[in-house]
């Protein structure tokens, strides 16, 4: 059962980054074509943004989880 759970919590997370990350691509796309960037541009651009997010978001969820562990109470840490 906890498998299961983990899956799905994984199957969750991803389908979430995928959600966010394309709408940084969908709202960088707008912005760009709407101060008049050609389309070519504005969709490299807003690829750019949505890999650029995905990223930093993943290291500073990293780095957020490893100080939160550090800050857990010792009866928690395993």
């Amino acid at each position: 059962m906890k498998m299961k759970r983990r899956t799905r919590a994984a199957a969750k997370a991803i389908t979430w980054r995928i959600i966010a990350s394309a709408t940084t691509a969908l709202i960088v796309y707008g912005s760009l074509r709407y101060n008049g960037f050609h389309p070519d541009m504005a969709v490299r651009l807003g690829g750019v943004a949505a890999l650029l997010d995905m990223v930093i978001k993943l290291v500073l969820f990293m780095v957020h989880d490893e100080l939160w562990h550090k800050l857990a109470p010792r009866e928690e840490r395993s």
